[in-house]
């Protein structure tokens, strides 16, 4: 029973629907913690909650992205993609902060090991910046305030320019 306890102690476990974190006491009993997070997948990405939407252009109305994981969560944010060794065709991350900002909305590339499209949003879904961030950067931001930050494939910059307008649906 204890090696199985210690084997669970390294993972976030879901049981039920319901995340639960073991965490492994120095007198080697299990403590279990109701957690907002959870775990998915091999490489270890955790995530707040599933929740995906799509990015819409709304001028013509071409879905630009499917299934982007919208992430709001304070752990979700401060992990990003930072740790992976690539993304999946079609995959994309959306940081949503609580409010505008140039600062509060920008983003480094430490750890993460693969060029990415970050594209700032504001809060009426007008495109602000869209560059190309490279690995190992210490800064990116918009030049205006935003409140969504997309980050995604190189190739979604040839899709989307600044002034754009786009929702998440």
């Amino acid at each position: 029973m204890a090696s199985i306890v210690k084997e669970l102690c390294q993972y976030f476990i879901v049981f039920g629907g319901e995340p639960v974190l073991f965490i492994l006491g120095a007198d080697i009993k299990a403590r279990m913690y109701t957690f907002q997070w959870r775990f998915e997948g091999r490489e270890g990405f955790l995530v707040a909650d599933n929740k995906t939407v799509n990015v819409v252009h709304r001028g013509t109305g071409e879905v630009l992205l499917e299934r982007a994981r919208w992430c709001d969560g304070w752990f979700c944010k401060l992990r990003g993609l930072q740790f992976r060794r690539r993304l999946k065709p079609g995959e994309a991350l959306i940081l949503v902060h609580p409010k505008e900002g140039v600062q509060s909305t920008s983003i480094h590339m430490f750890f993460v090991f693969f060029p990415i499209a970050a594209v700032w949003i504001n809060s009426q879904g007008q495109v602000t910046s869209a560059q190309l961030a490279k690995p190992w950067r210490p800064y990116y931001a918009s030049p205006a305030p935003a409140r969504y930050v997309l980050e995604t494939a190189p190739d979604f910059l040839d899709q989307i320019s600044v002034g754009d307008e786009v929702e998440f649906v």
